[in-house]
């Protein structure tokens, strides 16, 4: 564990006398981050800084350093005279040439609190209470975590449950659901229900054959393999199915099928994801209970294990691969991020993320109404499902995580329909490494728009920008609206046409002076050049999708413009 003294220039994220009103579980499921830029990270490092001068001893200890395509990515913890500050972090994003690119901070500037320290049993954080930071315990109470007082009150909790020799094997399942199969909604004409789990004919009709990785040994067939183990650790006690034939089919009654669906469908999302190059996620073997509870909800728990849990209330969860892929969303996250989840909005953009993923797996399987998540699931009488087609935008945001989480899904859902599921995908995990316990929409929508640049020289940004706007995530450049674009000494015009590969981009002198235009793509590379005319066209011809930056010189003055390139 790496010990850092820091600098606290300028973190506080909210005024002290706004964090004055709030109470602790408020001031911790509403917070954001601050976004640092490479010097403003650097500067967290300087020793000898005045805030060093009050009384209390501040340090970094390094949680955890994650590698992804785009770079490197590190989280610090802060601590104050030796006890962490729980909610208070650093994030450090390096590129692949090691390079700090940008940083999160959600610090606080411990030496403006007064220090409540108590005598307490087990493991102890620091919380900010209006003005005060207090000494309070961590403790775990069913899937609930909390941070208790020292006389046993709670300042904050959250439910710690994420909602939602190898050989292969034969056996039927929905894929995804019976009704996307069967081209029908819940319910139609009477038919396609749930039936209390019944041996329905129209719906044991849908079911298919496919291969499953499964184990072998001494003569039994187990449901287990690299990516996942089917077990029974949670009531009702369903022993898993086991069989002496490399067969296993059962109807969807039976408990066996259950249990059959979510072992396929996890490694199928795997065989999937690492056919479009996204290997290493989850690298270890997931503890997965098809049945558990009666419940109408399912949860990746990550602590004190990492386990799966599919309900069996209202349709049996795991008869629809939207809730198992959804589930595992949350394990992919994790594995590759496993930072805390802490503001609302994070959790709206979590439950997005997840919902997102499932969706582009149903719809490479079959587009039948692939953004109506949780087809089979939900949208009947035992809950509506989400929307993953939803048209509210950023604006509208309630402050529920559920229902906020369908601006993110709905936003990603018109991305994935004009790029692709691959291509969404790719882009979607390369930024889970770079997630905050508080990270907003916005913040998560400029991480996928410097993410395509980085990893596609910028091929799809106008798209992200597009579909970003549309959102109100914020004001993303498309190469669309720009029809004119006036500087003090020069104008653009027609870069609509060449954003759509139409029609040349024109730069204008505007003093009848000559100038000199230099045009590069996101790697530095100088792709055209110009000079001693008052007038340059640049045509898109020969030119990749993407991003490129235009510098136009006339004498000392210098413009900087950027194009896009459809």
């Amino acid at each position: 564990m790496k010990l850092f003294r820091i600098s606290l220039l300028a973190l506080s994220m909210i005024p002290l006398s706004l964090l004055a009103q709030q109470t602790v579980s408020e001031r911790l499921q509403q917070g954001v981050d601050v976004k640092l830029s490479a010097t403003e990270v650097e500067a967290q490092f300087t020793p000898n800084h005045p805030m060093f001068k009050g009384g209390n001893a501040v340090e970094l200890k390094q949680l955890s350093t994650r590698k992804s395509k785009l770079g490197t990515h590190t989280t610090y913890q802060q601590y104050v005279n030796g006890i962490a500050v729980y909610g208070a972090f650093l994030t450090v994003n390096k590129n692949t040439n090691g390079t700090i690119v940008s940083g999160y901070s959600s610090l606080i500037e411990a030496n403006q609190y007064q220090l409540e320290p108590h005598v307490l049993n087990g493991t102890t954080v620091w919380v900010v209470d209006g003005n005060k930071l207090v000494q309070v315990q961590q403790k775990k109470s069913g899937h609930l975590f909390q941070l208790a007082y020292a006389d046993g009150s709670i300042a904050y909790e959250k439910d710690m449950r994420l909602f939602f020799t190898d050989t292969v094997v034969k056996a039927q399942v929905f894929n995804p659901d019976p009704l996307t199969t069967a081209g029908v909604t819940y319910g139609t004409n009477g038919t396609y229900k749930n039936f209390n789990d019944s041996d329905y004919a129209l719906l044991n009709n849908q079911r298919v054959w496919v291969a499953v990785p499964a184990q072998y040994d001494n003569g039994t067939f187990y449901l287990q393999n690299n990516y996942a183990r089917i077990e029974d650790f949670a009531s009702p006690n369903i022993a898993p199915v086991t069989s002496t034939t490399d067969t296993f089919s059962f109807t969807r009654k039976q408990d066996g099928f259950k249990q059959v669906m979510a072992l396929y469908h996890i490694s199928a999302l795997q065989t999937y994801l690492q056919s479009i190059g996204l290997n290493g996620l989850v690298p270890y073997q997931l503890r997965v209970d098809a049945q558990s509870g009666a419940a109408d909800n399912s949860s990746f728990n990550y602590d004190p294990d990492t386990t799966l849990n599919f309900g069996t209330g209202g349709v049996p969860d795991a008869e629809d691969a939207d809730v198992i892929v959804h589930e595992y969303t949350h394990a992919i996250v994790h594995s590759l991020n496993g930072g805390d989840i802490i503001a609302t909005e994070r959790r709206a953009l979590e439950e997005g993320i997840c919902d997102v993923v499932s969706c582009a797996y149903s719809y490479r399987l079959n587009p039948f109404r692939w953004k109506n998540i949780f087809s089979w699931d939900g949208n009947n009488e035992y809950w509506s499902g989400r929307n993953g087609a939803a048209t509210k935008d950023y604006t509208q945001k309630v402050g529920d995580f559920y229902s906020d989480s369908e601006i993110w899904s709905s936003c990603l859902n018109n991305i994935t329909e004009r790029i692709g599921p691959d291509a969404c995908i790719q882009l979607l995990v390369a930024i889970m490494p770079e997630l905050t316990p508080y990270t907003t929409m916005p913040q998560a929508a400029h991480l996928m728009y410097d993410a395509d640049s980085v990893l596609n020289n910028g091929v799809n940004r106008w798209v992200l920008a597009e579909e970003f706007n549309r959102k109100k995530f914020d004001t993303f450049p498309t190469g669309l609206t720009d029809y004119v674009i006036d500087n003090s000494f020069f104008t653009i015009l027609n870069t609509m046409a060449f954003a759509q590969g139409t029609g040349q981009a024109l730069f204008q002198s505007k003093n009848n002076q000559v100038v000199k235009v230099e045009v590069f793509d996101v790697t530095g590379k100088l792709v055209f050049t110009q000079e001693n005319t008052q007038e340059v066209s640049i045509t898109p011809a020969g030119l990749a999708g993407g991003l490129y930056v235009a510098k136009v010189t006339q004498g000392t003055q210098v413009g900087v413009v950027k194009l896009v390139k459809n």
